[in-house]
């Protein structure tokens, strides 16, 4: 399984597609970290950062920027237009509307991290994951 953009790249040598990793890998592709110390010191900084991610993630999936965000893919990772068109398609499919990463994606991605570092204890959800700050900038984009 090859991530975007090289499963499209793979498709052109003829090689067939088995599925996409968003068909089958319920892990988190990306996301907005900060430390616990950021969160209380400056949360102002953190919810501009979190109001800056939901509106680029609009932005991207929005229609009516397709061809910008199209020309955005070609500069910034050398794609042609046909390999940059599939690999937005891609991209958006991964997006949540609010920013929020399904819980059982973040347990799937708990269990294979202990796996790797072969790690004994639990690691609760609520360690790594904090809606607070998230759900205070949804409430004011509301407004």
């Amino acid at each position: 399984m090859l991530s975007i953009p090289f499963n499209f790249k793979a498709e052109e040598l003829r090689f067939r597609n088995l599925g996409s990793a968003v068909d089958y890998l319920q892990t988190p592709f990306a996301g907005v970290g900060a430390a616990d110390a950021k969160l209380k010191s400056n949360p102002s900084q953190v919810k501009r950062m979190i109001r800056a991610t939901l509106k680029g993630m609009e932005f991207t999936r929005d229609p009516a920027n397709q061809e910008r965000v199209i020309g955005l893919l070609m500069d910034e990772f050398k794609l042609d237009r046909k390999t940059a068109a599939l690999s937005l398609r891609e991209i958006v499919k991964v997006f949540t509307r609010d920013g929020t990463i399904p819980e059982d994606a973040v347990k799937a991605e708990i269990k294979e991290i202990r796996e790797q570092a072969k790690l004994k204890g639990e690691i609760p959800v609520t360690q790594l994951v904090n809606y607070r700050l998230l759900e205070e900038v949804l409430a004011e984009m509301k407004r």
